[in-house]
């Protein structure tokens, strides 16, 4: 039996049509919509400084995002955001994982700029933005490490904030 429509032979275009009055779309223009429209919603915040400098969020797929504030405008903060490895998140949460290393390695999924007014809360609309993220200026600094106080106090604790958020 044969697939339906949207593999073909190499070379031929590959297209999806929904039927009735929907248009014909090829699979990259499907995936290019995809890509324009990324959303995400907060769902932690790691650092918190007069605002929120570093959050964790989850777009409606389940995918995990880290945005770190790069600039604060009179109508909005901006935030770098790249999407990330939820084992490589939890090695940052418990120290072990700098942010820096962690942005760039979440970069080769592609990365992103995200404006709020004032509330990070509400959903965010994603920008894809080009280029490599590893030429940009507004990388954090290396050896940016979240939760070094828990190295101090022991495995136990240690273990703990590698799956959970820990509160000393």
């Amino acid at each position: 039996m044969k697939a339906p429509g949207i593999f073909k032979r190499p070379g031929e275009a590959r297209t999806i049509s929904l039927g009735g009055r929907w248009p014909i779309l090829t699979f990259w223009e499907i995936v290019h919509w995809y890509e324009a429209m990324r959303t995400i919603r907060h769902t932690d915040t790691l650092v918190y400084y007069d605002g929120i400098q570093v959050f964790e969020g989850q777009d409606p797929i389940g995918g995990y995002y880290v945005g770190v504030m790069i600039d604060s405008l009179e109508t909005a903060d901006v935030y770098l955001v790249t999407r990330v490895d939820p084992i490589q998140l939890r090695q940052f949460r418990s120290g072990k994982l700098d942010l820096k290393t962690l942005m760039l390695e979440g970069s080769k999924y592609g990365w992103y700029r995200a404006y709020t007014n004032d509330d990070v809360m509400q959903t965010l609309v994603l920008e894809v933005q080009k280029g490599s993220l590893a030429e940009r200026d507004f990388l954090p600094e290396e050896g940016f490490l979240l939760d070094e106080s828990i190295e101090e106090e022991g495995p136990v604790l240690r273990e703990l904030g590698e799956h959970s958020n820990v509160v000393l």
